[in-house]
């Protein structure tokens, strides 16, 4: 069966589920492709709205899958615009939670082991279970192992079920300033580090950047 994998930042809007919609750019693209496909295919991750206003926490990792099923229930909306006459199952590509990754901000403070393991087993839950009924057709976690070369971010690293090395993750497997309180220094230190391109060249070549980075488990690109 034909599918291709999307992911969920084709929507322009999700909320209210009603109004949902893809973006235009989507639109003019892969309408056509869409009326081919067997199913739908998203990779999605509700961790991206960790930490934003008005959206609580445990609505995103709650076994009932809230969160989920509201971004599930938007997209169908948006697919339904767009062919009115046709039944397109959705299927989850990928979707996950990452342990750790140094990043100050939101969502990427709220990348913890406990956070992590929290979505895994809730959202496993209920794609295996009839919770999920309607929503989708089928589920795939992201991923079995961390992956120490995957993506620029450090994040990126971090989305294993398991270690790198394939051992069960503790919370020394990784320790970030969002995991660990006393990284915090560089927060302190280094304010506008993520949001100042003229620091980022200012201090490109400071030695005593590298040596605070050093050994400490936090990626010294955090600003690039």
């Amino acid at each position: 069966k034909l599918t291709v994998p999307f992911a969920y930042s084709i929507m322009e809007r999700s909320h209210p589920v009603e109004m949902a919609e893809f973006s235009k750019e989507f639109t003019d693209n892969f309408k056509d492709v869409l009326s081919m496909m067997d199913y739908f295919t998203v990779n999605i991750y509700p961790f991206l709205s960790a930490g934003i206003k008005g959206v609580p926490l445990e609505s995103l990792s709650d076994p009932s899958m809230p969160f989920l099923s509201a971004q599930l229930a938007a997209l169908r909306v948006a697919v339904g615009k767009l062919l009115p006459n046709v039944s397109l199952p959705v299927a989850i590509g990928e979707t996950g939670w990452p342990s750790c990754g140094a990043a100050r901000f939101k969502p990427y403070s709220f990348a913890t082991l406990d956070n992590s393991l929290t979505y895994l087993k809730s959202v496993a839950q209920w794609i295996e279970s009839a919770n999920s009924d309607g929503a989708i057709i089928a589920g795939n976690i992201f991923t079995a192992f961390d992956e120490d070369t995957k993506g620029t971010r450090p994040i990126e690293h971090h989305y294993g079920i398991l270690a790198a090395d394939g051992s069960v993750k503790t919370r020394y497997t990784c320790v970030s300033n969002a995991t660990d309180p006393e990284s915090e220094w560089l927060e302190m230190d280094y304010p506008e580090c993520e949001n100042d391109l003229n620091w980022m060249v200012e201090n490109f070549d400071d030695t005593r950047l590298v040596e605070k980075f050093a050994g400490r488990g936090i990626d010294g690109s955090l600003c690039s």
